[in-house]
């Protein structure tokens, strides 16, 4: 059923219910895309501590205008970018297991990482949405 999980909520809960997921994931893809910008920039301070005041809002307006042509160039586009950020957080994963296999150093989860594993939780948080949807979908 093409009409991704809209679709499929509106098949499996009537129309109010279809139009509600509807409307809530595309207010939230609003939501998210400003919170993604400032995330970024609040990662990148911790590693470039100059970045304060006009510049913070600068990456993250930047940020929020790269993500906005993205979706805007299309599924096309978004697949190849999102297909590039997976192999990008990937690769390191498997470095720093392998490095780990081969009796290199354990990396210590200091307070800064800490903070920046909480604020992540957002991130991670919308993968549980996701299964849900593929739960449902599966029911259907």
């Amino acid at each position: 059923m093409e009409g991704g999980f809209y679709r499929w909520v509106r098949a499996a809960f009537g129309d109010f219910w279809g139009f509600q997921a509807g409307w809530w994931n595309w207010s939230a893809s609003f939501l998210l895309g400003g919170t993604y910008g400032v995330l970024t920039a609040d990662y990148l301070t911790f590693f470039f501590p100059g970045l304060v005041g006009w510049q913070h809002y600068a990456i993250a307006v930047a940020v929020i205008a790269v993500i906005g042509y993205i979706n805007v160039r299309g599924i096309q586009m978004v697949g190849a970018v999102a297909t590039i950020l997976e192999i990008s957080i990937l690769v390191p994963i498997v470095a720093l297991s392998r490095s780990r296999q081969r009796g290199g150093t354990t990396i210590r989860f200091r307070r800064c990482c800490r903070r920046t594993f909480r604020r992540s939780s957002l991130w991670r948080g919308a993968g549980a949405g996701l299964m849900a949807l593929l739960r449902l979908r599966a029911s259907v």
